[in-house]
């Protein structure tokens, strides 16, 4: 930029200094043509015979003629005194004589006449003998002239190609982001232009920011989507279910039918809350506001899933076990993201069980904390694929083999939550087989010693 700038500055100078001798020399020159005009029309005058003034003068391109003290032609063919010449001589002529130019090169002369003459003024009216072209038929000024001229058009040529250069880097470049080149590096020539520059780096940052939020946004939709059809894949069956056993209510007893009614409210709740916070929840695993928590009794919430779990342990032919202490457990957490982790842990374990096996759901507390246990005698998962249970789309060979379907999102919801929450999970191997997933966290309150366990057991 200190160069352009200085290259600008000596443009500008010789610009100033090229004006100043054209102006110069062209003053010059049309000075002499002047004095030489000016220098005729006074020798005229001085040679005219005053006397004679009512009878007039004429030579080449010049003419006087005489007037009266009211500026009236004493003369035969006397032009009229210009008005300007009128008003100065009335005034009292400032000098010997009141010039007049009518053109650019042509004028007139007013003088007084000499005592004793019959006029009271003589007006000398003259063509200049020369004309505009006749300043440049001067061989020398015409050198003069195509020297400054190629002068002027090098120094231009040397202090704007730098600047066009660096126009027509910013004109490629413009062209490649235009074409999605997101690159994002300036070419070396705008080192020169260091405000265009930043200019251009701060818009293909903004470009560049605005391409990542659409790719997040997009990704974040897509991993909505997935969330929405896993969420609500189980609560769906469900009901599926409750409602397949109300359809038949004769082979129901009255209990029976009541816990059905209570599986089916706390399933059209669940789904209502599911829906109304899934795009908080999204917008809370993307980091976008704080976690807002509340105290959540998880007993309460485990006793939910409880409901929800027994219907699919039944048809699947599985003995559900549930261990709950008697006291409620209050931790700080969201409720929906509570249960969701309650929910698929168990839902786990249930989808991946057989006929005859059994599925734990354990809760426990002491003074300052909670472990949530779920046991599950299926087939479990390799000790070297425990590592990646928890991340999302990852599911074990052995799950694939037995069901194509899912994208291993539950896991990885489950940790989400866990780590807002504070909680630690731990996903362990059973002997013979099966798997364990512990999840432990601190209470909202001290709290008792457990005293006692509400068993129970679905099959």
């Amino acid at each position: 930029m200190k160069r352009l700038g200085l290259r600008m500055t000596l443009l500008a100078l010789l610009g100033a200094s090229v004006g100043l001798v054209a102006a110069g020399f062209f003053g010059v020159r049309f000075g002499v043509h002047l004095g030489e005009d000016t220098g005729r029309v006074i020798e005229a005058l001085a040679r005219v015979d005053a006397r004679r003034c009512t009878e007039g003068f004429a030579e080449d391109r010049l003419t006087i003629h005489g007037y009266d003290a009211a500026f009236q032609p004493l003369s035969p063919g006397a032009p009229a005194v210009p008005a300007v010449l009128r008003e100065r001589a009335r005034a009292g002529l400032r000098h010997p004589a009141e010039l007049y130019f009518t053109r650019a090169w042509d004028g007139d002369m007013l003088v007084p006449a000499p005592a004793g003459a019959p006029c009271a003024h003589l007006m000398a009216r003259w063509t200049s003998t020369h004309r505009l072209r006749d300043v440049f038929r001067d061989e020398g000024l015409l050198a003069l002239t195509l020297l400054l001229g190629l002068t002027t058009a090098f120094i231009l040529w040397l202090g704007l190609r730098p600047l066009r250069q660096a126009i027509e880097r910013l004109r490629q470049l413009v062209v490649r982001l235009d074409a999605a080149d997101r690159s994002g590096a300036s070419p070396p020539e705008l080192r020169h232009l260091p405000a265009v520059e930043a200019a251009l780096e701060r818009s293909i940052e903004r470009v560049h920011d605005r391409l990542a939020t659409i790719e997040a946004q997009r990704a974040a939709m897509a991993a909505f989507l997935a969330d929405v059809a896993h969420d609500v894949k189980t609560p769906l069956a469900s009901l599926h279910l409750t409602i397949d056993e109300l359809g038949d209510p004769a082979t129901l007893s009255e209990a029976e039918r009541d816990s059905a009614v209570q599986r089916l409210s706390g399933d059209v709740v669940y789904l209502r809350n599911l829906f109304a916070n899934l795009a908080l929840a999204a917008r809370l695993r993307d980091g976008e506001v704080p976690v807002a928590t509340e105290t959540v009794d998880l007993r309460e919430v485990a006793e939910r899933v409880r409901l929800r779990a027994a219907v699919l342990a039944k048809r699947k032919g599985l003995a559900l076990r549930v261990e709950l202490p008697r006291e409620a457990v209050p931790v700080s957490a969201s409720a929906l993201l509570a249960e969701r982790v309650l929910e698929n842990l168990v839902d786990n374990s249930l989808l991946h069980g057989a006929d005859g096996e059994t599925v734990v759901l354990r809760l426990r507390a002491d003074a300052e904390t909670f472990e949530l246990a779920i046991l599950d005698d299926g087939p479990g998962v390799p000790p070297q694929e425990l590592p990646r249970l928890g991340e999302r789309t990852f599911r074990s060979d052995a799950a694939r083999q037995r069901d194509q379907h899912g994208s291993g999102l539950g896991l990885a919801i489950v940790g989400e939550a866990c780590a807002r929450f504070g909680w630690t999970l731990r996903l362990e191997a059973r002997a013979p087989r099966g798997l364990a997933a512990y999840v432990g966290g601190p209470l909202t309150q001290r709290r008792q010693p457990m005293r006692s366990v509400a068993t129970t057991t679905s099959s």
